[in-house]
């Protein structure tokens, strides 16, 4: 699953349903190729998939301010270096090749080794809720349970408002993959 699409949400869902044998969280984030390794290509395919994309430059706020959160709590100035410097993490991101894979190309959790697309589904992070319970209740789920996105951005501004012309066009660049393969909803602001 991409990190930032409400992961550990739908994961704290099923926890404690009968019939769903969880693996822990530290394999949350693990490609559909690499759950195909793990369990064998057949066992995969005989499971509905899917996943969850989110635009570009709503995850890169969103990761940004996640890494705010989890600053080092030894260095209480972190998250206030952090909060002023958006633009530099940015351009950080771009200079560096040694970020964290999460910040590249979405796709690369849904292809296999050969860049054909093997889940089923790919859905919008925008009404991931709503997306969510349907896809609960398509396949037979009971959606009676409480759903709560547990880690949700809580922003005192629009998501837009942390870019410049020179940051959003990098942010544009390094998801532009996403982009020509999959398409982007005209619902995608600032794309």
């Amino acid at each position: 699953c991409v990190p930032r699409t409400g992961t550990n949400s739908r994961r704290d869902y099923f926890e404690g349903l009968d019939g769903f044998g969880l693996q822990p969280k530290a394999s949350s984030h693990l490609t559909a190729a690499e759950i195909s390794e793990l369990i064998g290509e057949e066992e995969f395919r005989s499971h509905y998939t899917y996943s969850f994309r989110r635009n570009p430059l709503e995850f890169m706020v969103s990761w940004y301010e996640h890494s705010i959160r989890k600053a080092d709590a030894s260095d209480r100035d972190a998250p206030t270096k952090m909060r002023k410097g958006f633009t530099k993490w940015i351009n950080r991101i771009n200079d560096c090749s040694d970020v964290s894979p999460h910040l590249s190309n979405h796709i690369k959790y849904w292809q296999d080794e050969g860049g054909d697309i093997i889940v089923d589904d790919i859905l919008e992070f925008d009404d991931m809720k709503g997306e969510f319970l349907d896809v609960v209740a398509r396949h037979g789920g009971d959606i009676a349970g409480d759903f709560k996105h547990k880690a949700r951005s809580l922003r005192s501004k629009p998501f837009m408002n942390y870019y410049n012309d020179t940051t959003a066009e990098i942010v544009r660049n390094r998801f532009a993959l996403d982009a020509e393969i999959i398409g982007i909803p005209d619902s995608w602001e600032g794309w």
